[in-house]
């Protein structure tokens, strides 16, 4: 069996999800769930987190790494459209130079 210390208790899915989402800033997660700063604080210290976090690394490094090539490929299509643009203003010219 498992057991938590108190501050492990508090992780819940919900606080979880708001934790690895970007948009959310450590304010809002506080007063969203109603915790205090130095709790957050002391949740992102747990092994709980650590590991969850490491976890998370890996899989968007591997993500990156596995996607590269089609992002490259779109990245270079769309360079291409736009040199080959015919401009119609200084402005777009420039853009396109």
């Amino acid at each position: 069996m498992t057991t938590h210390t108190p501050i492990e208790s508090r992780i819940t899915n919900e606080l979880a999800a708001d934790l690895f989402t970007p948009s959310m800033t450590t304010l809002d997660i506080c007063r969203r769930r109603g915790i205090s700063i130095p709790d957050l604080a002391a949740i992102t210290e747990t092994a709980w987190f650590r590991e969850n976090a490491d976890a998370l690394e890996r899989a968007e490094q591997r993500r990156a790494a596995a996607l590269a090539p089609d992002r490259r490929e779109r990245a270079l299509s769309t360079l291409d459209a736009i040199a080959a643009e015919t401009p119609t203003t200084p402005t777009h010219a420039e853009c396109v130079r």
